[in-house]
């Protein structure tokens, strides 16, 4: 814990320094987490850390995620999508943080069944962080991919081949050189 104002200094004065910034608060979000004890004591510590003014926004951010992340171990996955959501609402400027909330809703959406609503946030995703050759933009490509291939497997699974079949064309329609569809 001593190590904390300190870490807190990196992301408050060299928030251009992307790589050391995110380092930084995951750091701080460990030592919290850790030093807490159960998870309910985490959340406690996590939920000041956000409530703070002085907390900078992609530490705020990234606690945020990390309490969606208890709730989507617990099960509570309304609870996580909620939290997941308000990091996308209240830090749009917080890329990397928004696009861990957009990655983690998807998963939760998947596992609840919810593959339309799954494929949709990869595609949000894909739209808001043009250029091609960014790093979240081809997670979210890949992760698009592969979300619609799963929709289309369960609805096969699920005896609609008509439905598959027409969620596969669009995967084609998407990108012809998808060798999956």
């Amino acid at each position: 814990r001593g190590n904390l104002p300190l870490l807190r200094r990196v992301i408050s004065e060299y928030d251009d320094q992307r790589t050391e910034t995110l380092e930084a608060a995951r750091r701080i979000l460990e030592l919290l987490t850790r030093s807490a004890g159960t998870v309910e004591d985490q959340r406690r510590e996590l939920n000041l850390l956000i409530a703070d003014p002085s907390t900078p926004p992609l530490l705020a951010a990234l606690a945020q995620n990390r309490i969606g992340d208890f709730d989507a171990a617990a099960d509570r996955l309304a609870d996580a999508l909620r939290c997941y959501q308000r990091t996308i609402a209240e830090y749009p400027e917080q890329t990397e943080a928004v696009a861990a909330a957009h990655f983690a809703q998807s998963r939760v959406l998947f596992e609840q069944g919810r593959f339309e609503d799954s494929v949709r946030v990869y595609e949000r995703i894909e739209q808001r962080l043009r250029p091609r050759d960014d790093l979240f933009y081809i997670r979210a490509r890949r992760g698009f991919i592969r979300q619609t291939l799963l929709k289309a497997e369960a609805e096969y699974r699920s005896n609609d081949p008509a439905l598959a079949r027409a969620t596969f064309v669009s995967l084609l329609d998407y990108d012809p050189s998808i060798v999956e569809a």
